[in-house]
């Protein structure tokens, strides 16, 4: 899963590591420019964009990869076209790969868009979080 900024890489990957109960780097890890946490048993996998087009490069057809989720995609950068663009071409090469580009704010009929095939897009409405009139943060679903 490819994120923007170190910091989000890091800290989603903490994050499902919460969720699985497990520890960083064992099923839910990142890479990041100077710092790792993975294993053998990784199965998801937080890179920053940088990091993911030094992937790409050692190995263009993603080996060991099922899956490229583009997260925040609306903060389009060039890595992050130069990656998608990549991704590509690893998918046409290996047809079992599958490509998924997320963004809250992104309108799926306008701009970037238009440049991909027929695909599905999905939009959903989402409530994840409700504030109180105090201004404190209430997680949903009493996590």
């Amino acid at each position: 899963m490819l994120e923007p900024r170190r910091l989000a890489a890091v800290s989603a990957a903490v994050r499902v590591a919460e969720l699985l109960e497990t520890p960083v780097g064992e099923l839910a890890g990142y890479r990041v420019r100077g710092d790792s946490k993975t294993g053998h048993r990784t199965v998801v996998e937080f890179v920053t964009e940088g990091v993911f087009l030094r992937m790409i490069q050692d190995d263009p057809l993603l080996s060991g990869v099922s899956v490229v989720v583009f997260d925040e995609f609306h903060e389009r950068s060039a890595n992050s076209d130069l990656g998608l663009a990549f991704a590509r071409e690893a998918v046409e090469a290996r047809g079992d790969l599958a490509i998924l580009v997320m963004s809250a704010t992104m309108d799926s009929a306008t701009g970037h868009s238009r440049a991909w095939p027929p695909v599905p897009r999905f939009s959903l409405a989402s409530n994840t979080a409700e504030w109180r009139s105090a201004g404190t943060y209430r997680r949903p679903f009493g996590g």
